[in-house]
């Protein structure tokens, strides 16, 4: 017992680490040739994410560098509608920023495909002339003095302008990063920076069987599983990805106040995560069909296949008449159901804007 008091220990320190949000699920695991059906609580913790840089992080980190380098040109005065100069190298690279945001963000669907094409190139559109109107090509030009005359007040207009059409939907790809990264499990150390493909999760299930006659003197039956668990997404494209797989192997407890406790080793040879596709979760909740599609895109149901390779002696459950026999190890089906809430309740990590 000093093992398994050890093992829960290390889950309570990885809940109070751990930055995203908690949120309980619940599992249930068939009939074993003896005891069951077992059902319970299941936390599982995703300790780290292996893929690509996000594009979220791109994005976000692309925003905050177009904001400060606007900032360094709005140049304070009594009169903010008096002509400032400021160097033209200042000038230019503020508006390289901007350009550089407008690309991505407009190119996202090539990598990320979850902004509406149609609201995007519109704001594309009205963020390129706004960037014209403010921060003309003529900037770049050698031949004109090393200074440009800025309106403080108009280009403080322009970085709320601009910062307000970009981040609602720099938002949603960050949303889109962060399903990805928290689902299938209770808490993820997975930040937006990545793109998870592949993750390395720790999992603690806390199972019970009701008393039965024929096993354990009619006492409750618990089964605690501590389990390391490699996971992986089938699909990449975000529109379509509503399957996950993965696999683990870990270690057991089974306490009853009806025999003695016993400990033993068990695998997951395969579980497959079914989930609404990220798309969904990205959605802003302006209608009621993006409202029910980002309440649907919360569940996941899990199904796994668990195996006690060693089985049990005919005295492990404290059995009795047809019951005292040896226990085979067999493979055993186990449903979960969980709730993601992460993309609710992350928020991109975004510069303090003007607004």
């Amino acid at each position: 017992m000093r093992t398994l008091k050890g093992a829960l220990g290390f889950l309570a320190i990885l809940l109070l680490l751990t930055p995203a949000p908690a949120y309980a699920w619940w599992g249930w695991l068939d009939d074993l040739s003896g005891p069951g059906r077992f059902r319970g609580p299941a936390f599982d913790v995703r300790l780290v994410c292996f893929g690509a840089e996000s594009e979220a992080k791109r994005l976000v980190d692309e925003l905050k560098n177009a904001q400060l380098l606007t900032q360094k040109v709005i140049v304070e005065r009594d009169d903010p509608n008096q002509r400032v100069p400021v160097p033209r190298a200042d000038v230019l690279a503020a508006r390289n920023a901007w350009r550089q945001l407008i690309a991505d963000l407009s190119s996202i669907h090539l990598t990320f495909p979850v902004l509406d094409a149609k609201r995007l190139n519109e704001a594309a559109t009205r963020q390129a002339a706004r960037l014209d109107a403010r921060l003309a090509d003529s900037v770049a030009r050698t031949d004109v003095p090393p200074t440009v005359e800025i309106k403080p007040q108009e280009m403080s207009e322009f970085l709320s302008d601009s910062v307000k059409e970009l981040e609602p939907l720099i938002a949603e790809v960050s949303r889109g990063i962060a399903s990805i990264n928290s689902t299938g499990v209770l808490l993820s150390a997975c930040s937006t920076d990545r793109k998870r493909r592949s993750s390395i999760e720790l999992g603690v299930n806390f199972w019970y069987a009701d008393g039965n006659p024929g096993f354990a003197n009619s006492q409750q039956i618990r089964l605690t599983t501590l389990m390391p668990m490699f996971s992986f997404r089938l699909f990449t494209d975000p529109r379509f990805d509503v399957l996950d797989a993965g696999m683990g192997a870990g270690v057991y407890w089974f306490t009853s106040k009806g025999f003695d406790s016993f400990s033993g080793v068990v695998l997951e040879p395969g579980r497959l995560d079914f989930h609404a596709p990220t798309l969904w979760a990205t959605y802003p909740l302006n209608s009621p069909t993006h409202i029910l599609r980002r309440i649907a895109a919360a569940p996941t149901f899990r199904f796994s296949l668990m195996e006690f390779p060693a089985g049990f002696s005919p005295d492990a459950f404290a059995g009795v008449g047809e019951h005292h026999v040896q226990i085979p190890g067999e493979l055993i089906k186990s449903w979960t159901i969980f709730i993601d809430l992460d993309p609710f309740v992350r928020r991109a990590p975004f510069v303090k804007s003007t607004k």
